[in-house]
């Protein structure tokens, strides 16, 4: 096995561009790293808080699953740390838009995981809140039902999921 970055905070999501760079969230950091195919490791975007699971978008964008974070003790310092989980769009520039903060009316509880089906819409797990979809053509609820595979099951996810969802699945 070969190191391909050292140094990140908790890396999660690893997602390829079409130029080959590889990206990960570093959730105890609050920030996304890109490791480009010539070995050069930089700080992409800033999300702030806990970003979980990351897809890349029909257009190159990288939606975040973004929980809100964590207090990580001596880990990582973030002094004035507010928790807002939240789903993310990290534009190709870096910069950063919240797509969501709530799902059917409530608050989202901690997003988990994030993956792009064929027509571009956005699903994603949030376990312990509500379960819903987004769509990046519209860029609001598109109240299309999601299937999330959970801990050693599977179920159609509604307002009130059963289980903890591990990872959406998008199915055919």
């Amino acid at each position: 096995m070969d190191t391909v970055a050292t140094g990140l905070s908790f890396p999660e999501g690893p997602v390829f561009d079409v130029e080959g760079n590889l990206y990960v969230v570093e959730i105890a950091a609050g920030r996304v790293a890109k490791m480009a195919p010539d070995g050069t490791t930089t700080r992409f975007a800033d999300t702030g808080g806990g970003p979980n699971g990351m897809a890349l978008g029909p257009a190159g964008q990288l939606w975040v699953a973004n929980s809100g974070g964590l207090d990580w003790g001596e880990v990582v310092e973030r002094p004035g740390f507010v928790k807002v989980p939240r789903i993310e769009q990290v534009h190709r520039d870096g910069t950063v838009s919240v797509l969501s903060v709530e799902a059917d009316g409530r608050p989202l509880q901690g997003p988990n995981d994030v993956v792009v089906d064929r027509e571009g819409g956005l699903w994603f797990t949030d376990p312990g809140g509500p379960t819903a979809t987004l769509s990046p053509r519209g860029g609001g609820s598109a109240g299309l039902p999601l299937t999330a595979g959970t801990c050693g099951s599977s179920h159609r996810a509604t307002s009130t999921p059963t289980g903890w969802p591990c990872g959406p699945t998008t199915g055919s």
